[in-house]
């Protein structure tokens, strides 16, 4: 069963580039060698949260280097991890398991 989860996406976002981080390269929302927030995960009540986002990474000597989605989290202030991927739905799946509450 599928969980509604708690993201604010930025007007950044466009959810069909969610195959193409490449397209942000392009449209220039995030430039090259740097990254672009483009969604916040909160869950307050169990001190939660991460960030969905795209950047860019330099390729060695005159090539063009890679562009892919991150997420990043974090739990009562500590840095969990990040992950990256090319498609904001493997890192949403990630996110959905981090969200979902562990069975007792």
């Amino acid at each position: 069963m599928r969980t509604e989860l708690p993201i604010t996406w930025s007007a950044w976002y466009n959810p069909e580039w969610d195959t193409t981080p490449e397209a942000y390269l392009q449209a220039q929302i995030v430039m090259p060698a740097r990254s672009r927030r483009l969604g916040r995960y909160s869950d307050p009540l169990r001190e939660r949260k991460g960030y969905i986002g795209v950047y860019h990474q330099q390729g060695p000597h005159g090539t063009d280097g890679r562009t892919r989605f991150f997420l990043s989290l974090f739990a009562h202030g500590h840095t969990l991890g990040l992950r990256s991927s090319t498609t904001i739905r493997d890192l949403l799946v990630v996110l959905e398991a981090f969200h979902t509450p562990e069975e007792q």
